[in-house]
């Protein structure tokens, strides 16, 4: 089942993050998310993603890949980002798809695995085939879980080279 539209999309999102985080005013946050992919500051993202995922309770923590999946998801999501999970591509599905205004963010998450799988993945499975008619900057963005602390361990960033295509009548 979808949303109706966008602006309802949102406010589900936000109403989650509200409620599941127990916090009463999400806009500072949402902004500086929102303010450093759209200045495609991926450091500064990361590091405030680290100080979110620092804080999370244990007991809340389901302890798989699919635990920050969906809550990186809801997050982006809660500021109103053009987020897609699980893009299908003619080789497998992508973690997530970020769509900003300058760049479009190709993302694979990686739980207790290496960060050169996750790369590996984006690159084997060409998730950036999905996007690549955006005629925005490319990034793939790999990012690695630890268990242990339960936060992020290490990421990796990196521009899409892109060939022009030329068509000849």
């Amino acid at each position: 089942m979808g949303y109706p539209n966008d602006e309802v999309r949102t406010a589900m999102a936000v109403s989650l993050f509200r409620n599941y985080y127990k916090v009463n005013d999400t806009m500072p946050l949402r902004i500086a998310y929102y303010d450093f992919l759209a200045d495609d500051d991926i450091d500064k993202f990361i590091e405030a993603l680290q100080r979110f995922f620092r804080k999370f309770p244990f007991s809340l923590n389901n302890m798989n890949e699919k635990h920050y999946h969906s809550i990186l998801y809801t997050l982006l999501t809660s500021f109103g980002a053009n987020i897609s999970a699980n893009l299908e591509t003619a080789l497998g599905k992508s973690d997530l798809i970020l769509n900003m205004p300058k760049s479009v963010y190709v993302i694979e998450l990686k739980y207790d695995r290496s960060l050169d799988s996750a790369t590996y993945q984006i690159d084997d499975r060409d998730y950036v085939a999905a996007v690549l008619d955006s005629n925005k900057r490319i990034v793939k963005l790999a990012v690695k879980f630890l268990s242990k602390g339960r936060h992020i361990d290490s990421y990796e960033a990196e521009e899409e080279k892109q060939d022009m295509i030329c068509v000849f009548p």
